[in-house]
């Protein structure tokens, strides 16, 4: 990173890490087991099997033109204009994929909008990383409530390049739980940050049985009569049952088996949707996912957590770049440290200020640093400091010498 000509930022607001790759036998049997959590994740939706609906041997034709999913249909658009006419709307959405015995993968996703205010909450466990033995959890949670943007600290630190440790304590408050801002320009990692793409991405929630494997497209597809029954908690909601047969990808001349049961309240403010899949993967097993989502449209307000002690994003952020800067720079001055005291071996001199300042001249001639504005040295008393400034961050490092030995630290 350092040998090159170019320096290398970490910016904790833009960039992204991962773990390092175990290899052979053991990557690659967790790549193909991480392929299959993926493909369970294309069934979106929560699962508690309703009522068997009739064999799936009808084509999407024949399955759309059918009076009970055109009334199905038409009930979920109306349910759809009324969430984003209103802007209100209380949603939980649940997705497990299980082979056998083992866990493939968790996620949960929760939501709240009131007018122009949001909650929104997800956490999603992959148990099957690629990179990690042990599966990667990531949560996020923050909201918008009367002009104010919110999240928590963890949510800032699984989304950035990487938050140090010390950052939170840097910034005078080691306890704190969460960011604030005003700036929505500075949340760029956030994926939703309006009420209006929070109400859009839930219809993925409503339809989750068009999901697996774009089997809808394949024309080998089939589909059961749709079966419209009231719904045995309430009576007075209906219950739209149907199974689809749909080719599977893993595995030649299989198919991954859907059952899916739509509940619409009578009322019009509520709609559940409740999806099992099965599907052969190869001769590894059989892959059941399932999918539970529940939408409200209810004029609730959503109420921010307490923000007394929260810390600003805009200075979260560029601690968090200062002391990752911080952490590079004293590399260069280790390296540099290290140059001077090989200069003063070959020498056969004593290790002074002088000679930490030449070293650090040379080093930055060798490298051609001098042409980067932003990175800079300057001679101080008892040594040299390193200086790299990014947007409006700058980051110091101090190289002296005390006692005869090279002391670095931020300055």
């Amino acid at each position: 990173m350092l040998e090159g000509k170019q320096f290398c930022v970490v910016d904790s607001r833009h960039a992204g890490t991962k773990p390092p790759r175990p290899s052979g036998v053991q990557m690659h049997k967790r790549i193909i087991l991480a392929v299959t959590a993926t493909i369970s994740l294309l069934f979106t939706s929560l699962g508690v099997t309703g009522s068997q609906a009739a064999t799936a041997e009808l084509t999407y034709e024949e399955f759309a033109s059918s009076a009970n999913y055109k009334e199905m249909s038409r009930a979920m658009e109306d349910f759809f204009g009324e969430m984003q006419s209103k802007k209100y709307m209380n949603m939980v959405a649940t997705v497990n994929s299980d082979m056998g015995a083992s866990e493939i993968a968790r996620f949960t996703e929760s939501t709240a909008t009131a007018g122009a205010n949001f909650k929104y909450y997800s956490s999603e466990m992959n148990l099957l990383s690629p990179y990690d033995a042990e599966g990667i959890t990531t949560v996020k949670d923050y909201g918008y409530v009367d002009r104010l943007y919110f999240g928590t600290i963890e949510t800032y630190a699984v989304n950035s390049y990487s938050m140090p440790k010390s950052t939170l304590a840097r910034l005078g408050k080691p306890k704190a739980k969460y960011f604030t801002t005003k700036n929505a320009r500075i949340m760029p990692y956030l994926k939703q940050f309006d009420t209006a793409s929070i109400i859009s991405s839930a219809s993925k929630y409503m339809s989750a049985w068009t999901i697996p494997s774009q089997g809808m497209d394949d024309p080998k597809t089939r589909y059961s009569e749709v079966i419209k029954t009231p719904n045995t908690l309430n009576a007075f909601n209906s219950d739209y049952t149907f199974d689809l047969k749909i080719p599977s990808q893993a595995s030649a001349g299989s198919f991954t088996d859907v059952h899916s049961v739509v509940t619409i309240g009578s009322e019009g403010t509520t709609y559940s949707v409740k999806v099992t899949a099965e599907s052969p993967y190869f001769s590894l097993g059989v892959l059941k996912t399932s999918i539970n989502s529940v939408i409200n449209i209810a004029q609730n307000p959503v109420v921010a957590p307490n923000l007394k002690s929260a810390v600003d994003l805009q200075l979260l952020a560029d601690m968090s770049t200062k002391i990752n800067n911080e952490t590079i720079l004293a590399t260069l001055a280790k390296s540099i440290s290290d140059q001077a005291k090989s200069m003063a071996k070959k020498t056969k001199k004593k290790l002074a200020p002088a000679l930490l300042v030449q070293a650090t001249k040379q080093y930055w001639a060798k490298k051609n640093w001098g042409s980067n504005p932003n990175l800079k040295y300057t001679v101080i008393n008892g040594g040299s400091k390193l200086t790299f400034k990014y947007l409006k961050v700058k980051s110091n490092v101090c190289m002296t010498l005390a006692k005869s030995a090279v002391k670095i630290k931020a300055c």
